[in-house]
């Protein structure tokens, strides 16, 4: 990948990437690590691995999210080793990478949510809010698309069902 095609993946994709963590940084600690750091660090690794960015441009996407979730997971790994530290980490505190940590504002959605587990939330999360297809939402969790489709299918069961009970 040259610097141009590297400029174009940046100025395609920035914005998506910027939301993707700002949506899953509840597990950070103010003040220490922000969503700037965290955006600057994946583009940092993005750019020292751009010979294995995939070729296949529906794909890229995918990838940069892979490489931020595994950037978010150093970032609230070492915000759970300083609450440790000083003595102020209370376990249940929610730390994790996946979407438990996403950036719920909207009460309605947050209920839905808490029917599914981790893994369907995840799911669904990259689904609907990253508009993912299953082979992007495989790439970024390390699974096979039919495993993705699974997952797909019994979390939107399960919120057919809640809804359907509370309505």
């Amino acid at each position: 990948m040259q610097k141009e095609e590297f400029e174009h993946l940046f100025n395609s994709y920035a914005k998506s990437v910027r939301a993707f963590i700002w949506r899953r940084s509840n597990g950070l600690d103010v003040g220490v690590s922000s969503v700037d750091d965290i955006e600057a660090d994946v583009w940092t690794i993005a750019w020292a691995r751009k010979e294995s960015a995939p070729t296949d441009a529906e794909l890229e996407l995918a990838w940069l999210f892979q490489i931020s979730r595994h950037v978010l997971a150093n970032h609230i790994r070492k915000s759970v080793t300083r609450r440790k530290i000083s003595n102020t980490f209370h376990p249940d505190e929610i730390t994790a990478l996946a979407a438990d940590s996403l950036v719920l504002l909207n009460e309605e959605i947050k209920e839905v949510f808490e029917v599914l587990n981790a893994s369907e939330r995840e799911v669904m999360a990259l689904s609907v809010w990253e508009s993912m297809k299953p082979a992007q939402i495989a790439l970024v969790l390390g699974l096979t698309p039919n495993a993705v489709s699974i997952r797909l299918n019994k979390a939107r069961k399960k919120i057919s069902d809640y809804l359907e009970r509370n309505q």
